[in-house]
């Protein structure tokens, strides 16, 4: 297996001084270019975004996360912000801060191709449910419509009201 560190300066203070094996199974790439990310994503066999809760992760649901469901790959992220409500029955969620917890869902992805290939069906279906074009524009319709003709907003759709209730 190869690892792919992408999104962090490679001069980053995170990544600075790490032992890295010479077999040039960790690279990291640093920041991509947009364009790329679905072509980099889509070449992954499962995505995982380990955050931290830190101010900056607190309100954040990362991009990379929505992309790798509608790319169908499967997903392992930690208890942050809305990722739980997102993975729920289509990734795995881990607590922020466990590397051994981490490691293992990774090797357990890793040696379950029928698991992968659920988990990241799973996923994209979610993403169409909840994610994709059909499924916002109709929000955003109605938004701009209120908009336009002055009159009251709609009520605010959180994430919890979008997913809850919604199965895979």
């Amino acid at each position: 297996a190869e690892l792919h560190v992408i999104g962090t300066p490679t001069d980053s203070r995170h990544l600075v001084g790490l032992p890295v094996p010479d077999d040039g199974s960790v690279v990291f790439r640093g920041l991509i270019p947009f364009a790329e990310v679905p072509k980099v994503l889509g070449q992954a066999t499962m995505v995982v975004i380990p955050q931290l809760i830190e101010p900056g992760s607190a309100g954040q649901l990362p991009t990379k996360l929505i992309e790798g469901m509608a790319l169908g790959r499967p997903v392992i992220s930690t208890e942050t912000a809305d990722i739980p409500l997102w993975l729920r029955d289509c990734g795995v969620v881990l607590p922020p801060g466990d590397v051994p917890a981490l490691a293992d869902a990774i090797s357990r992805l890793l040696a379950d191709a029928p698991e992968r290939e659920r988990l990241g069906a799973a996923a994209r279906r979610r993403f169409e449910s909840c994610a994709s074009l059909e499924a916002v524009r109709p929000r955003l319709i109605a938004l701009f419509e209120a908009l336009m003709e002055g009159k009251p907003l709609p009520a605010p759709t959180t994430p919890a009201d979008i997913l809850t209730g919604l199965t895979v």
